[in-house]
């Protein structure tokens, strides 16, 4: 019987009354949760806590601050030491205040600590007075420091305890408070609930028959709907399978490798026309639910080339092997008509496995073409440091015996116009000596060769040492030579010196070339680019001639100079600032020009160093010639260089043998006794590297003579060689003076 309006205007009554309930409930639950909780966060004992971990952080800082300055670290003074005190006094102050003790003094380890740290506080104000305090007072605070460490590491954790305690009575009390009003709340609902359930039992009463009638109408309908919409999903369902199918033999028939799909029983599911056109044999066999075995045996009798010393059966497994467990990377197999074939498996998730064969043959005939190239640029590589070292040994043998007798004849009685001619031409051997160190570094650079030797030292010392050495050479053209360093360069860094003064010659020698009663300005400045690392600046200006327009785009590439009168006034090869700029480039800087108002030019170059600490070790002695006079064995095939090595030795007061052959050598070390052996590399027969391979083999004390590589083969490869071999220093050619008798004083000291 359907519901009267009255009976339905009561039960609405009901419901917003049980609403109203519900709603009331909610609002005391959330505000007495909301009065609970704010007393749980931001809380006194949070700012204590933290007080209590800042107390510890204070007193790192104060042992960091007081080691640093104890080992004089940059920027650390005794104020900093100082201010840190103050700060942990007020960190201890603030610890001892009402609010804070109130909260720590149940605490056993409080008022321990806090002695402690005013004990210690006082200690190290005495320590650093109020003036400039000893460093040994900040390894004393640091001292005293790490030892009070684990006290204040005790209390904070304890103090963290303490605390996690309170917190969790107090949340216990909440929970408990919210367990009663839950249960309230639980009333209502079930108040509310049951209200509602005795309301919806009238309305199904009066409306049941009603809406069984309804849902009977509706399911037929929709019976009918699902079945025209099934018939309609089916007809679609055929049709896009159709095209998927289709569209899928399209992409296989498209795809430029070769497909198979084998479900997991290892049978053919669907495959593509080039697997066939890879293993024409296979045609004849292959449908849907051919086996891997079937078309594996075909294969092999038909196509794949087994490997040397595997039989079929054996290749096979190989292949089976990896079709049940796919590698990376995947296999190459080599077929009967000379194509090569890339094969790749992959699994998929119901146990299938997919293979792609890809026609590999041409990318394997490119491999092994770019094989031959590689070996073809290696030959062509050692060919050309062969031809240097040829070349090198070639050119610096005649040189070593011009410079050599050069210096022979520089010791007697000359006169001034003879000793201007002698003074010319050991300036043209330098200046060739010079060349061919040039083209040597040249090559070495364009062949990835030239490495850098990192080694500490002062950069400001080092450009002094430069200016110094090329001042005559300026004073010679009636040129004013400066020299300026910024005070902010560091005094000590670590990069590869030997290069760096390389380019400075190289700018600071071109300089002095084209400017004559001039002026030359070399400065060097630094500026940070990261933490322990600074680029070097060296600017090299002068009053010279400066640099023609035309040629200033172009003076950086190789064997350029400018027009030919030029050349032929001022000399050199074009290699200098070319070799110059590689060098900076591998030192991480850059060398560059720019054209000054005026007359003149102005060079600068810059390279990355490492800042480093000075040095610790013995003061550098100089290195003088024996005092003792030295039988030495003259090892050398060249006559010329045999009586300039000879006369050389005789005018120091040593002894001198000499031989023409790494055998005579061998045989002269066995026979006799030598203090020290000057050694050619380059001789018939045995060579030099041979001999004192053979000498190091001698018993006894010939084996162990001194051998000195005399020798015009100085590319750093060779060098590591004749260490190898056992010689104990190295003197190029051509020979000088100094250099032999530093040689011989470090071999026999």
């Amino acid at each position: 019987m359907p519901m009267t309006r009255q009976r339905l205007r009561r039960a609405l009554s009901w419901i917003v009354v049980a609403a109203a309930g519900v709603t009331l409930g909610l609002g005391l639950l959330f505000g007495i949760i909301r009065g609970q909780l704010a007393g749980q966060i931001g809380g006194p004992d949070d700012d204590t806590m933290a007080l209590v971990a800042q107390l510890e952080v204070d007193l790192w800082r104060l042992v960091a601050a007081s080691q640093r300055y104890a080992m004089a670290a940059p920027g650390a003074t005794a104020g900093a030491v100082r201010e840190r005190i103050d700060v942990l006094y007020s960190r201890v102050a603030a610890a001892e205040a009402a609010e804070a003790r109130a909260f720590l003094e149940p605490l056993a380890r409080y008022s321990g600590v806090l002695a402690a740290l005013r004990t210690y506080l006082g200690e190290a104000e005495r320590q650093m007075g109020s003036g400039e305090a000893p460093r040994d007072a900040g390894a004393l605070i640091a001292r005293a420091g790490f030892a009070l460490q684990p006290m204040i590491g005790d209390f904070a954790a304890e103090a963290a305890l303490y605390a996690n305690q309170q917190r969790l009575a107090a949340r216990t009390r909440i929970l408990r408070r919210l367990e009663i009003f839950a249960f309230g709340f639980l009333l209502l609902v079930v108040t509310a609930a049951a209200s509602a359930v005795a309301i919806w039992r009238l309305y199904r009463q009066t409306e049941q028959k009603r809406h069984a009638l309804d849902l009977a109408t509706g399911e037929l309908r929709a019976a009918r709907d699902r079945a025209e919409t099934a018939t309609t999903a089916i007809a679609a369902s055929e049709a896009e399978a159709r095209r998927a199918s289709e569209q899928l033999d399209d992409a296989l028939s498209a795809l430029g490798d070769g497909f198979v799909l084998y479900d997991a029983a290892d049978r053919v599911v669907i495959y593509n026309r080039r697997f066939v056109e890879l293993f024409p044999s296979t045609e004849a066999i292959l449908r849907r639910g051919t086996s891997l075995a079937e078309i594996l045996d075909t294969a092999l009798a038909n196509e794949i080339v087994t490997a040397p010393g595997l039989s079929k059966s054996d290749w096979r497994a190989s292949l089976e092997q990896y079709h049940a467990t796919p590698i990376s990377g995947g296999l190459v197999e080599e077929l009967r008509d000379g194509r090569f074939v890339f094969i790749r498996k992959h699994k998929t998730a119901s146990g299938g496995t997919v293979g792609l064969y890809t026609d590999f043959t041409e990318f394997i005939r490119q491999r092994e073409a770019l094989g031959q190239a590689k070996e073809q640029a290696e030959l062509a590589s050692r060919a050309k440091s062969d031809f240097l070292a040829v070349i090198s040994h070639e050119l610096r043998t005649p040189l070593n015996g011009i410079i050599g007798m050069g210096e022979l004849i520089g010791a007697t009685g000359l006169t001034d116009a003879q000793r201007r001619w002698l003074t010319l031409m050991r300036r043209s051997a330098d200046q060739l000596v010079g060349l061919v160190d040039e083209i040597l570094d040249l090559a070495r650079i364009e062949a990835g060769k030239l490495a850098v030797e990192p080694e500490d030292f002062d950069p400001t010392e080092s450009l002094r040492a430069v200016v110094d050495l090329l001042t005559p050479r300026a004073e010679d053209r009636d040129d004013v030579m400066t020299f300026d360093a910024d005070p902010s360069v560091p005094a000590w860094v670590r990069t590869d010196e030997r290069r760096f003064r390389q380019i400075l010659l190289n700018l600071v020698g071109n300089a002095i070339k084209f400017t004559e009663g001039g002026r030359i300005d070399v400065s060097l400045r630094s500026r940070e680019v990261s933490p322990g690392m600074v680029e070097l600046k060296i600017v090299v200006a002068d009053t010279g001639i400066g640099v023609a327009p035309a040629v200033q785009a172009r003076m950086f590439e190789s064997f350029t100079q400018g027009d030919a009168s030029t050349s032929r006034r001022h000399g050199g090869s074009g290699l200098g600032l070319a070799i110059a700029r590689r060098l900076a480039r591998l030192l991480g800087g850059d060398v560059g020009f720019e054209q000054p108002a005026g007359r003149g030019s102005r060079f600068w170059f810059t390279v990355l160093a490492q800042v480093v600490g000075a040095p610790e070790g013995a003061p550098v002695v100089a290195i003088a010639r024996p005092e003792r006079s030295l039988a030495v064995l003259v090892v050398e095939d060249n006559a010329i260089n045999r009586e300039v090595l000879e006369s050389l030795l005789a005018a120091w007061k040593h002894r001198a043998t000499s031989v023409v052959s790494g055998e005579a050598a061998v045989a002269a070390v066995a026979d006799g006794s030598y203090d020290v052996v000057l050694m050619d590399i380059q001789m018939p027969g045995i060579d030099g590297i041979e001999a004192t391979r053979a000498i190091r083999a001698l018993s006894g004390a010939a084996g162990r003579v001194p051998v000195i590589a005399v020798t015009a083969n100085i590319l750093p490869e060779a060098q590591a060689a004749y260490r190898d071999a056992g010689m104990a220093g190295f003197v190029p050619k051509p020979v000088r003076p100094q250099a032999l008798a530093e040689a011989l004083a470090a071999a026999c000291p």
